[in-house]
């Protein structure tokens, strides 16, 4: 029941109420109850850039995790975490560092926030000049979100579960798109294989957009006008398949579309810019 409050009321951006709610949640016998609730209340803090509290809760969770079964429901909870401390790290990301959609995900969470508004004590948002002042504290390495997608991913396999393992794997690609982007393309290669043959046009969209920031990182413009291009015909059908059933989920998707469409549109212009160029 809390849970559930409390999610009706994040969605209302009632932020502090939310967490109240998260809180008494975190209090159930069931596991699976109390995760859920741990998880979500740390991606609130940290989509409202609390980012101190963020901190001193995530590895609590990681270590609670590592105690329990394999199951789907478990797997889906270590990628849950894995997003939430790939925008933990958010603040510390340089430009070039934000390449990866995951981390784009992040940064228009933020900022489509009213945070003055929706946190109940502001002094905890840091501000661009504060940064710095949270180099040092628990952040997590990118190889400890590594680990934690290495097991969500060793899990799937053996569960045989095609949809969290394109997750997983995806998710190693966008950290090591950070650090490594050959092994982040082969990584996001082997994620859009398994959502293809999953036939998960909804995880496709994502690795293909990826893999057009890979190829557009690697200056390969043409392999990454052709998997932009995939990318946004999965997400038009998908589109199309979701607004018949509910018309009112046309706004938010078309924030989801609109940024893979502008990319695509640039690399567009660029490559008959170069083409003109050329030619005259």
């Amino acid at each position: 029941m809390y849970l559930g409050l409390g999610n009706l009321t994040r969605s209302q951006n009632k932020t502090q109420q939310a967490i109240n709610y998260y809180k008494q949640a975190e209090k159930s016998p069931s596991s699976t109850v109390k995760i859920q609730a741990q998880l979500n209340h740390l991606n609130l803090l940290v989509e409202t850039q609390q980012w101190q509290l963020a901190q001193a809760m995530w590895n609590p969770i990681l270590e609670q995790l590592n105690k329990l079964p394999a199951t789907s429901s478990n797997i889906y909870a270590r990628i849950n975490l894995a997003q939430s401390l790939i925008c933990l790290k958010q603040p510390n990301l340089t430009k070039e560092e934000s390449n990866s959609p995951i981390v784009q995900q992040c940064i228009a969470s933020s900022k489509n926030k009213n945070l003055q508004n929706t946190i109940q004590n502001p002094k905890l948002v840091l501000s661009e000049a504060n940064v710095s002042k949270i180099q040092n504290s628990n952040i997590p390495e990118w190889s400890d979100i590594d680990k934690l997608l290495i097991t969500a991913s060793e899990q799937a396999q053996t569960l045989q579960d095609k949809r969290a393992a394109a997750y997983a794997l995806g998710y190693r690609g966008a950290v090591y798109q950070q650090q490594n982007l050959p092994e982040a393309d082969t990584f996001t290669r082997q994620a859009l294989n398994l959502a293809i043959n999953a036939k998960s046009p909804d995880i496709a969209y994502r690795w293909q957009w990826q893999l057009g920031r890979i190829a557009k990182s690697q200056k390969d413009f043409d392999r990454a006008i052709s998997t932009y291009t995939d990318a946004f015909k999965n997400l038009q059908s998908l589109r199309g398949d979701l607004v018949a059933t509910n018309p009112d989920i046309q706004f938010s998707f078309r924030e989801s579309v609109e940024p893979v469409y502008r990319e695509l549109v640039d690399l567009l212009l660029k490559r008959k810019t170069t083409q003109s160029q050329i030619s005259s």
